[in-house]
Formats: structure tokens, sequence, C-alpha cells
């Protein structure tokens, strides 16, 4: 366009049209650039808060896999592990506070784990 454009660029109405234009998406973008970081910084910032009672759980789901070397029958799936562990989140007491929702979901999760570990045997 500004190849194009011939004589004095202020003059050519629909060039200038078209940078306002330009500027208006440009700011458009930086917006939604800037919604973008503030929402990954809000997602990072949970995952950080939840990461205890991803570890925790980790270590479990590893601790109850070593049952097989007792007897093979006691063998149990990954798919098993994560509906025990939905199951838990929607038993636990929900609360304000992520530190207590995190301790929450922990307690309640151990004890249905066992419940359901123990049932098995």
């Amino acid at each position: 366009m500004l190849r194009e454009s011939k004589g004095n660029i202020l003059d050519n109405q629909d060039l200038v049209d078209k940078l306002k234009d330009s500027k208006v998406k440009r700011d458009h973008v930086d917006k939604k650039m800037k919604d973008a970081e503030k929402k990954q910084q809000l997602v990072e910032k949970t995952r950080k808060e939840y990461n205890p009672l991803a570890n925790f759980t980790s270590h479990l789901f590893f601790c109850i896999t070593l049952l097989a070397n007792v007897d093979p029958m006691y063998q149990y799936s990954l798919i098993w592990y994560m509906n025990v562990f939905d199951r838990s989140m929607d038993l636990a007491p929900q609360e304000a506070d992520v530190e207590e929702r995190v301790q929450a979901i922990s307690e309640t999760f151990k004890i249905q784990l066992y419940e359901n570990v123990c049932r098995s045997l």
C-alpha cells in the first residue's frame, strides 16, 4: 500500500483508514495477549498450589502397584486409581482456601483408597 502511494501519503484517505484499522487490531491483539498472560499466571499459581496433592497421590499409586509383588492378583490400573481419586474429589468438603481444599482431598483420598484396597484384599 505504501509502495503504491504517490504524492503525500496523508492525502491518501484509503491508506490512512487502513493504518487506523491496523492500529485498532493491534490494540485488540495486545489486550488479548495481556489477558492470556494473566490467565497463564493464574494457571501456574494454581498448579503450584495443588502440587503437594499431586506428589502425595503419585507416591500412593506407586505404593499400591508394589502390592502386585506380594500376589499378582493385587494389581490396580491407573484408570481405577483415577476413578478413586475423582470420587474423592467429589466427596471431599468444598473449602474456600486452597490449602484446606488440598488437605480435605488428601484425607478423603486416603480413606477412599484404603477402603477400596482393603475390599480387594
